[in-house]
């Protein structure tokens, strides 16, 4: 009887969590607290793009760590990808490529750009 109490006192604190997790959660959302999830508007794709364009203008190795900047350019495909523009894209996720290959290589980050580098140039039927 003592370990089931413990279990459900437990259990009714998690619950407690939960619930105040949630309603936290929905009081973000209410007061209209974007959590960094999506881009809701083609403004919103706009200016992010902007932003990425002025951020990869000025990385260059010397001053960037070549990871951090094949990350931008990562990103910058990534929205030219959302925006329809796909050549850009295309051309970005290369760029990515070429920065992601420097040493010192982060796995992660080469086999994202690896993945979206092959998904830009998949074509169906070949």
């Amino acid at each position: 009887m003592k370990a089931f109490s413990m279990l459900s006192s437990g259990f009714v604190s998690r619950s407690k969590r939960s619930y105040l997790f949630l309603v936290c959660l929905a009081a973000c959302c209410a007061s209209g607290l974007r959590l960094d999830a999506q881009i809701l508007t083609r403004e919103d794709l706009q200016r992010e793009t902007s932003a990425y364009e002025a951020a990869s203008g000025s990385v260059k190795p010397p001053q960037m760590p070549a990871v951090e900047a094949g990350r931008i350019w990562l990103r910058l495909g990534i929205l030219y990808q959302d925006a329809g523009r796909f050549g850009q894209s295309k051309m970005a996720y290369e760029h990515a490529m070429r920065l992601l290959t420097v040493v010192p290589i982060s796995r992660p980050d080469l086999a994202d750009g690896i993945d979206r580098l092959e998904r830009s140039t998949w074509r169906p039927g070949i």
